[in-house]
């Protein structure tokens, strides 16, 4: 089952140097990235504060939310990815926990992999990639 259309939407967290990352990667893949969606929410969200408007409310819940930069289909398997400039401890701290909270909420569309996409590595940082499975790529 797919995971809704291809979309060419971007969250408003993409901009700049990292969406010129993921757009470098889409490019370099021939079409093998489908069914792409951007900005989805995974796990729970925190409690508002007790005093709050219906706006409040709204910007609460957007902000406070944990989100996957991208949920696609790479050559078949279902990723959960994070993209930065430069490969770094958060990454791999972020898209291990955004698997493991989609893997956790039984999701229709399958258990997840993690994957990196990067602008620059840092040498330092590949055996703790390597040791958690989290697929690395360099554009």
């Amino acid at each position: 089952m797919g995971i809704g259309p291809l979309t060419k939407q971007r969250m408003a967290h993409m901009y700049g140097a990292e969406l010129e990352i993921w757009d470098r990667f889409l490019a370099g893949q021939g079409g093998r990235v489908k069914d792409c969606q951007y900005d989805v929410h995974v796990g729970a969200v925190r409690e508002l504060p007790p005093v709050s408007t219906p706006e409040d409310r709204r910007l609460w819940e957007a902000l406070s939310s944990k989100r996957v930069d991208v949920v696609c289909r790479w050559d078949g398997m279902l990723f959960l990815v994070e993209v930065k400039e430069v490969q770094n401890m958060s990454g791999l701290g972020q898209v291990l926990s955004y698997v493991s909270l989609w893997n956790s909420e039984g999701r229709i569309q399958g258990k997840a992999r993690p994957l990196l996409v990067c602008g620059r590595l840092d040498p330092d940082l590949k055996g703790g990639y390597v040791s958690q499975s989290v697929e690395v790529v360099c554009v």
